[in-house]
């Protein structure tokens, strides 16, 4: 990093009710959670930049269309607003580290964390990406590189008179799923397999309106991880072991367990029309929770029925809670 300016801590966040139950919890984006103005932005940048930074460019030199998945149906329009919404976002978030100036016609963004200078032009094409030489493979366009800038996965949704699509999906920490899967599909299709998701659907119509024209929303995710590595694709790069990739084995006798907390936000872009559907992942070392949040999360593992624990592959469970009422330590 160039810039020396000190990164904030990261925040915590502990969504997890004694009885689990999915929901779609939406909320305005502004509301304090605990802590201050932070939660009122878009974008959280911590002390774990680097970490997240890293798993990204790790991600993209695997192969990039894996994590990085753009729709032919992603019109010129969506993606300029979508790259303007990024810009305007981070210049007025982080004014400290990205600075924006008018560069002949286009605009050129400063970004102190990573000690590049972005080039765009009129169109918000991106033209030259300086100080990006070790950057490999070199950024497909201007969203690309702006996601690389911060430590959230981004979705973009088109919503149409027949119905929604995704059209664009910037997902290096994935959490097992796939994003070349999930293009170019609507809300029900992408979420069929969420044990419970028959309820929401049927809100589906007025929920994307919502999504499109109102807000900015922000909802919460939880599950338990056994490993702290960002990047859990559901096919492991070439080389790695398949059981040790999915990081989702306990064991008791050496055990380590993350609360893994995905902080999701929604913004509309009427204009488009559609909705970006930003998601930061949190881990947490479940034995850095005081005891009764501890048996809070043991509470809701109980509490879940045997299709969405197996959907969030706690085959484990038993074991699992059985640790949280007995054996953590914090």
């Amino acid at each position: 990093m160039t810039d020396r300016q000190p990164l904030p801590p990261p925040v915590h966040y502990l969504p997890v009710d004694p009885r689990f139950e999915f929901k779609v919890g939406l909320r305005r984006l502004g509301n304090d959670l605990g802590h201050g103005e932070i939660d009122a932005r878009v974008f959280q940048i911590d002390t774990q930049w680097p970490a997240y930074r890293a798993a990204k460019l790790a991600a993209r030199s695997e192969r990039l269309a894996k994590y990085v998945c753009r729709s032919s149906a992603l019109s010129a329009p969506a993606q300029r607003q979508v790259t303007a919404c990024l810009l305007r976002q981070l210049t007025e978030e982080y004014p400290q580290w990205f600075r924006r100036e008018d560069d002949g016609g286009g605009q050129r963004v400063a970004c102190g964390l990573a000690g590049e200078i972005l080039h765009f032009d009129a169109d918000l094409q991106l033209t030259r990406a300086e100080g990006a030489q070790a950057v490999d493979p070199p950024y497909q366009d201007g969203l690309d590189a702006l996601l690389c800038q911060v430590q959230e996965d981004l979705a973009f949704v088109s919503v149409y008179a027949a119905g929604e699509r995704l059209t664009y999906l910037h997902l290096c920490h994935a959490n097992h799923w796939a994003g070349e899967d999930k293009l170019d599909r609507g809300f029900e299709a992408m979420h069929g397999p969420v044990p419970g998701f028959e309820r929401i659907a049927r809100q589906s119509g007025r929920l994307m309106d919502a999504l499109t024209t109102q807000g900015p929303f922000v909802r919460f995710a939880w599950g338990v991880a056994t490993d702290a590595r960002l990047n859990h694709h559901p096919e492991p790069p070439p080389g790695w072991d398949a059981g040790e990739w999915r990081g989702r084995r306990f064991d008791a006798d050496a055990p380590a367990l993350y609360l893994r907390v995905e902080r999701q936000v929604m913004m509309g872009l009427p204009e488009v029309p559609g909705f970006v559907f930003t998601i930061r992942t949190y881990l947490r070392d479940v034995q850095e929770l005081d005891g009764r949040s501890r048996q809070t999360l043991a509470a809701a593992l109980a509490s879940m029925d045997e299709a969405t624990a197996g959907y969030k592959g706690l085959e484990q469970r038993g074991a699992l809670i059985e640790w949280l009422r007995t054996g953590a330590t914090g």
